[in-house]
């Protein structure tokens, strides 16, 4: 990947959310403008997070991520291949994940249980660095959340 050059999108906003059983969810929401990533944060720990831009994602700049993390993740981005049906898995016990890409007009959201689906697992560096986010800048650990 040449680091020198960000990809030609002009911008996205992706949001991951985690919903452990027993615990109140937590998540994080990237956005990128103008060749600059942001992280935010929800304000509250709610069933929905970031429901709506006024509720939940605080307003501002959010923290500045390092240019190379925005080129990881875009390339992450742009190398992922999805299978578009893919077996579920549901439980009692356990997370449920939801990760969402708006890109423009397009939109992806995908919601899954406990591991990534095998035609999705392209983006389990994403998760894994998305997790790192959370446990390197939440404003509250995921393990002191609770309902």
């Amino acid at each position: 990947m040449d680091t020198s050059v960000l990809p030609d999108w002009e911008s996205f906003t992706l949001t991951y959310t985690a919903a452990p059983s027993f615990q109140a969810p937590y998540a994080v929401r990237l956005g990128f403008e103008r060749g600059r990533l942001h992280l935010w944060f929800p304000k509250t720990r709610t069933s929905d997070p970031f429901r709506s831009r006024d509720e939940g994602v605080p307003k501002g700049a959010g923290r500045v991520l390092p240019r190379g993390d925005a080129l990881r993740i875009l390339d992450i981005l742009k190398n992922a291949q999805l299978t578009p049906a893919v077996a579920g898995g549901i439980g009692l016990d356990g997370v449920q994940y939801s990760l969402s890409l708006k890109q423009g007009l397009n939109r992806l959201e995908l919601t899954w249980w406990q591991d990534l689906p095998e035609g999705w697992r392209g983006l389990q560096p994403l998760q894994h660095l998305l997790e790192e986010y959370v446990s390197a800048y939440a404003p509250v650990s995921p393990k002191e959340y609770t309902l």
